[in-house]
């Protein structure tokens, strides 16, 4: 997916949300504050005071074609004085959307929601925090309930692959659970400009239940698991580079071929244009530096 992201910075966040508040006559639905925190919400009434600033350098996927305009995206920090690491607004750098009518949701204990809406593209949190190692576990129920939605949690260095066959000089390593493939899971590795996918089968859909994952490396080794059993060790020819956590869902809505091709596209009609809610909870947190 392409970004350039606005960003609303932590000290207007109070006025990002007495201004969704007040815009609450165009919602289709009534904020749930009590959820505890809407963390983001992008309304049409944002103050036109904020000021852009300049996007992260990791992307979801980029433009097939070279130089290629991004597409505008809105971005919050968040501010939340919940003891759920997750949750602090320290340990996200930015909360970023690509749509008006998407939605995360801090729930407490390490667990958020990312709702994105019929006909969007992406909604997305990366964290302020480097990673150099060790272990990532986490629950997802990811929102593969039809094809062109894809769930990721991923590590990225940055300067990331701008099309299929410009990869980037990236670290990375992936978890995509894709709607077109919904009882499989691609797991995946970039390095050194090259990537080291494979897809491994799941034996049950996973939009229809949390399940455990894990990410675990060192100098040596990248292993995946799931619901605790190793299913895939990928091996390094030198340590990764420091890397940032991503979690999204995101859609081909827009996407070149190829990646339609990779990732189907999405029927919102055939769904009765409902929106796809994923849920992710970190259960435990690797080394940072």
């Amino acid at each position: 997916m392409r970004f350039s992201l606005t960003t609303v910075t932590a000290t207007a966040l109070s006025l990002l949300l007495a201004t969704t508040h007040a815009a609450e006559s165009i919602k289709d639905e009534p904020l749930a504050m009590s959820t505890p925190f809407i963390l983001a919400r992008q309304q049409a009434l944002l103050p036109s005071s904020l000021t852009p600033s300049a996007p992260p350098s990791a992307k979801l996927r980029g433009s097939e074609k070279e130089g290629e305009k991004d597409e505008e995206a809105l971005a919050v920090s968040v501010d939340n004085s919940g003891s759920d690491k997750m949750g602090q607004q320290s340990f996200w750098n930015v909360f970023y959307s690509t749509g008006d009518r998407n939605m995360i949701r801090d729930l407490g204990n390490n667990r958020m929601s990312f709702t994105i809406a019929p006909w969007e593209e992406s909604i997305a949190a990366q964290s302020s925090v480097k990673y150099y190692g060790g272990r990532l576990g986490f629950k997802v129920k990811s929102g593969a309930v039809m094809p062109g939605v894809i769930t990721a949690v991923y590590f990225s260095s940055g300067d990331g692959r701008t099309g299929d066959s410009s990869l980037g000089s990236q670290d990375e390593i992936d978890f995509e659970f894709k709607g077109n493939e919904p009882s499989r899971v691609q797991t995946n590795v970039f390095m050194n400009g090259q990537e080291a996918l494979q897809m491994v089968d799941l034996g049950y859909d996973s939009s229809s239940s949390e399940h455990a994952y894990a990410i675990e490396w060192d100098n040596q080794a990248v292993k995946f698991f799931v619901d605790g059993t190793e299913r895939r060790s990928v091996p390094l020819s030198r340590p990764l580079q420091a890397m940032e956590l991503h979690m999204s869902v995101w859609t081909t809505t827009g996407g070149w071929p190829g990646l339609i091709q990779w990732g189907g596209s999405p029927d919102w009609n055939a769904r009765g244009n409902q929106p796809v809610e994923s849920i992710f909870e970190i259960t435990e947190y690797p080394s940072s530096g």
